[in-house]
């Protein structure tokens, strides 16, 4: 991989990370139906930074549901076996 083009997707990486850390930050009911929805506004200080173009809507907010499909619910596969650790309750919290 060009240097570049490392460079670049490693922004838009990070600026996923910003966005599901606003969207833990915010009101549990405004978490959910954002999540359902597949919609979080862009936080403010986000926005004209770099994000992964497939995670945008045309009204330029961010598909939150599918950033987490895409980059985290395929990482902690025990969820779906049982897991109970400590970091997987909190986890599931965020979904509820």
């Amino acid at each position: 991989m060009e240097p570049q083009a490392f460079k670049t997707i490693l922004a838009e990486r990070e600026g996923e990370q910003k966005v599901v850390l606003a969207w833990t930050q915010a009101k549990p009911e405004d978490r959910k139906k954002s999540f359902e929805k597949d919609d979080f506004p862009m936080p403010m200080d986000m926005k004209g930074k770099p994000m992964t173009t497939d995670f945008l809507t045309m009204e330029k907010t961010v598909k939150i549901k599918s950033i987490l499909e895409a980059r985290l619910l395929l990482v902690p596969r025990h969820w779906h076996e049982g897991g109970n650790s400590t970091r997987t309750k909190r986890s599931k919290k965020f979904l509820k």
